[in-house]
């Protein structure tokens, strides 16, 4: 049974934590409400437009929130485990140590949003946009991120581990110190990228574009760069791998 707006406003003005578990929100308007804390898990809230809302520790586990509008809405230490965010916007949210484990997020738009030592592990973000978000110290381990937009993304510290980046557009990202150990970087664009101190170890780097970007103190050992462009420029020969060494110290 889908809920009117009035019975939305009853359920919301109820003393305590709002109840809203299972329940039919679709195209609901929530915008700028206080529903911190909520329990909203398994909701059906496709088109919901939460914009500018307090969901800080909102249970938000396996809801459907597909094509949603969650701008500027304030997510810290939110549990979004398995939600389906297919196509949401939430451009310049805060996702700051968010629970995003299993989220679908494909296509989703995450501009701007910030969401440093957020859990984002095994999510599927395909084309997703995150551009200038941040995401310092994020854990990305195994997310799926192919041909997302990532240009000036901060992913300082980040956990990028076996995490899926082939054709990925992160031009001018920062991802200092990130571990991306045996991550598919196949024809991603990191041009201008700072890989200052990152683990790449056994990352798959084919045909990567590394124009400008800095090496300094990164580990690639075992990775593999085939046809990948060096930041000079030039193209990596796996005959010369001593090419590499220069970038590197």
């Amino acid at each position: 049974m889908q809920f009117s707006a009035q019975q939305i406003l009853d359920l919301l003005n109820q003393p305590g934590i709002p109840q809203l578990a299972g329940l039919d929100l679709e195209s609901a308007e929530l915008s700028g409400l206080n529903l911190k804390g909520a329990v909203m898990r398994d909701a059906r809230m496709a088109g919901v437009n939460l914009s500018q809302a307090i969901l800080s520790d909102a249970d938000l586990r396996n809801a459907n929130l597909v094509g949603a509008n969650i701008k500027s809405a304030i997510l810290q230490n939110a549990n979004l485990t398995e939600a389906l965010l297919v196509g949401a916007s939430l451009k310049n949210a805060f996702l700051w140590r968010a629970n995003m484990q299993g989220t679908n997020l494909e296509n989703a738009d995450l501009e701007g949003v910030q969401a440093d030592e957020a859990n984002l592990e095994i999510a599927r973000m395909s084309t997703c946009n995150l551009i200038n978000a941040s995401l310092k110290n994020a854990n990305l381990w195994g997310v799926i991120l192919q041909y997302a937009y990532m240009e000036n993304v901060n992913l300082q510290g980040a956990n990028l581990q076996a995490t899926n980046l082939r054709g990925t557009f992160l031009k001018a990202a920062v991802l200092k110190d990130a571990v991306l150990k045996s991550a598919r970087l196949v024809d991603a664009n990191l041009e201008d990228a700072d890989l200052t101190g990152a683990n790449l170890k056994g990352a798959h780097l084919q045909g990567a574009n590394l124009t400008g970007a800095k090496l300094k103190s990164a580990s690639l050992d075992g990775a593999e760069l085939d046809g990948a462009t060096l930041p000079n420029g030039s193209l990596y020969e796996a005959a010369h791998p001593e090419a590499l060494k220069p970038f590197m110290l």
